[in-house]
């Protein structure tokens, strides 16, 4: 068997690639807002966190 077709098959081994995957996503992106000067301020990465929570909330409301 090919290796993609043992990972998808095994609930482990996909829920540790999807976790890893995840974590490094989110580093990326936590990289790229301290980078950036504008937006490395508390208060807008509050507000910028809570506008990506209510579409993501909006988000899955529609698909419900």
């Amino acid at each position: 068997k090919k290796p993609v077709y043992h990972i998808k098959n095994s609930q482990i081994a996909t829920g540790i690639t999807g976790t890893m995957g995840l974590i490094i996503f989110a580093l990326g992106v936590e990289n790229l807002i301290t980078n950036t000067l504008n937006v490395s301020s508390p208060f807008v990465e509050i507000v910028l966190g809570l506008i990506l929570l209510s579409i993501s909330g909006l988000l899955l409301k529609k698909l419900i």
